[in-house]
């Protein structure tokens, strides 16, 4: 039995959280501790540098799976969007 809509987003937003919070913290402790004197300016760069990657490599994998730009189709049967198999296969 699948758990219900709201538990499931609380447990992805959880998961989520703590995963890209421990993964910030990785990234700069050690910029923190190589610059100890400009911390403030480091820590926005790695951020910056963390966002700007996830930004950028979003659009580039778009672009990989659907190069066509199709559109998603509504499956009434199933009732959820689809891409067909021109975009799914490059998945």
């Amino acid at each position: 039995m699948p758990f219900p809509p709201m538990i499931s987003l609380i447990l992805y937003g959880v998961i989520t959280g703590f995963g890209a919070g421990l993964l910030i913290i990785i990234s700069v402790a050690p910029a923190w501790s190589y610059f100890e004197h400009i911390r403030g300016r480091v820590t926005g760069l790695v951020f910056l540098g963390y966002n700007a990657g996830t930004a950028i490599l979003g659009l580039v994998f778009y672009y990989l799976v659907n190069p066509n730009g199709r559109k998603a189709e509504w499956d009434g049967k199933a009732g959820q969007l689809y891409f067909g198999d021109e975009v799914t296969d490059n998945i």
